[in-house]
């Protein structure tokens, strides 16, 4: 199932809905029960954050210990 989560702004969105089978209805036909909503929220990198985490990373590397 797709639910549409553009109404929650500009960061990209994932969802998926999980759903067991209820007990039949009146008529013996199939019904479903909403067993769980996943949804995670993606926000971009800055193109620059990766170069200075790793210049960082590196100087602590390098850093003598106290």
């Amino acid at each position: 199932m797709c639910l549409d989560l553009a109404h929650l702004g500009q960061a990209e969105h994932r969802a998926d809905a999980d759903f067991l089978y209820g007990p039949p209805d009146a008529s013996g036909n199939d019904t479903y029960v909403l067993c769980e909503i996943n949804v995670s929220s993606v926000f971009a990198v800055p193109d620059d954050a990766p170069t200075a985490i790793a210049r960082a990373m590196a100087m602590r590397l390098h850093r003598p210990a106290p």
